[in-house]
C-alpha cells in the first residue's frame, strides 16, 4: 500500500498501534516525538521488547546511516539505536 499523505498515515499508524491493531508501543511513542516514515518502524524495533538482538542492531546500522526516503528519526530514538552498536 502507498500513502500520499505521509504525515496521514503516521498519525493513522500511531491510532492503530493505540487501538492494538498494529505494530509496537516503541513505534507509537516515535510517531508521537515526531518520527515518521521507515525511521519510525526502525525506532519501533530498536525500543521493543520482543524484537531479536540481531534486529535491534540492524535497525540501529540503518538509523545511523538514514536514507533521504527513511523520513525522520528522534534524538531520543538515534540515542538508544547507538547502545546497539
Amino acid at each position: 500500500m502507498v500513502f500520499v499523505d505521509e504525515a496521514a498515515a503516521n498519525r493513522a499508524a500511531s491510532q492503530n498501534i493505540q487501538d492494538s491493531l498494529s505494530t509496537t508501543q516503541a513505534q507509537a511513542e516515535a510517531i508521537r516525538e515526531g518520527a515518521s516514515g521507515k525511521a519510525s518502524r526502525l525506532c519501533g524495533i530498536v525500543g521493543s521488547n520482543d524484537s531479536s538482538p540481531l534486529g535491534k542492531h540492524l535497525a540501529a546500522i540503518r538509523l545511523n546511516n538514514p536514507q533521504p526516503a527513511d523520513g525522520q528519526s528522534t534524538p531520543a530514538c538515534l540515542k538508544l539505536a547507538q547502545s546497539f552498536f
